[in-house]
């Protein structure tokens, strides 16, 4: 068994894959951005239209909207990555994948501004300025992250540890699959009702941002607190604890933030990456030279 999870997850998981993984990823993005523009046109001069989905096939800017989807789940396969091997690596890529979603969100929110109607575009201009500045102080507390946080070794017995590291990667496998499906079924679903004139939409246009990652957050939460009860057999730092704790309860503000209104939730992603650095630094500061999960 373990030898079978082990070639199943380095089949995954290698700098071989990663590299696919990573040119199929560009590809797609400039082939989705191309698409995108293209049914832009068509749409903008009448030559096709949808009862639904005409909301990103109004402005060329519009298109953004794809390849930023399609990089963001590139991030997400490297956060599968560092999963199994850094607790610390996985968070600070997590907030890589937040921004990304912020600004992948601002590009749409850009493209539903009329110039032209300043009085009626307040509300959606003020709405952009509250996601540009929570985007401006993620990136620099995400910054502030990497360079204070310090990725040692774990202090695990080798045994131990290489046991504890097939947990993680038997975790992971399985959080592949149930992301994966996710990931279709979302898709799947949202495409239907949007163009295939489904008379009780299930998710509209504007939710389209939210697809995958509200589940996707809430599945990270999941999985975080279950390694971090299941590192509990091999460690009983209570510093370590109480730090990894904390990363678990910034992913729940984060969580918590995806589905709150503007400027709420835009508050709650910097809440969020200001409570991470808050335990990053408190575990410095007192555990001295601590032992990283």
């Amino acid at each position: 068994m373990e030898a079978r999870i082990t070639k199943a997850y380095n089949l995954v998981f290698n700098e071989k894959t990663g590299g696919y993984f990573q040119k199929i990823s560009i590809g797609f993005a400039v082939i989705g951005f191309i698409f995108h523009l293209i049914l832009i046109y068509l749409n903008i001069n009448g030559w096709v239209h949808f009862s639904r989905g005409n909301e990103l096939l109004q402005r060329p800017i519009q298109a953004l909207y794809t390849p930023f989807s399609i990089v963001l789940f590139e991030e997400v396969y490297i956060l599968l990555g560092f999963l199994t091997f850094s607790f610390s690596k996985s968070i600070i890529t997590q907030f890589e994948i937040l921004s990304l979603f912020i600004l992948r969100g601002i590009f749409k929110d850009i493209s539903f501004i009329d110039l032209s109607k300043p009085g009626q575009s307040a509300p959606e201009i003020l709405n952009l300025f509250f996601s540009l500045g929570s985007l401006v102080v993620l990136i620099f507390l995400v910054a502030l992250i990497r360079k204070t946080i310090r990725l040692q070794e774990s202090g695990i017995k080798d045994g131990a540890l290489n046991r504890f590291v097939l947990i993680k990667k038997a975790l992971v496998l399985f959080y592949v699959i149930i992301l994966s499906v996710l990931a279709f079924w979302d898709l799947f679903f949202w495409a239907r009702d949007q163009f295939l004139h489904d008379p009780n939409p299930i998710r509209s246009v504007s939710e389209i941002n939210s697809v995958f990652y509200k589940d996707f957050f809430t599945l990270m939460i999941f999985f975080d607190v279950l390694i971090l009860l299941i590192s509990l057999r091999y460690t009983q730092s209570y510093d370590l604890l109480l730090r990894n704790s904390g990363f678990i309860l910034s992913t729940v503000i984060l969580r918590i933030s995806m589905t709150s209104p503007v400027p709420y939730g835009s508050l709650g992603f910097v809440l969020s990456a200001g409570l991470c650095l808050f335990f990053v630094f408190i575990y410095n500061r007192f555990q001295g030279e601590g032992n990283l999960l």
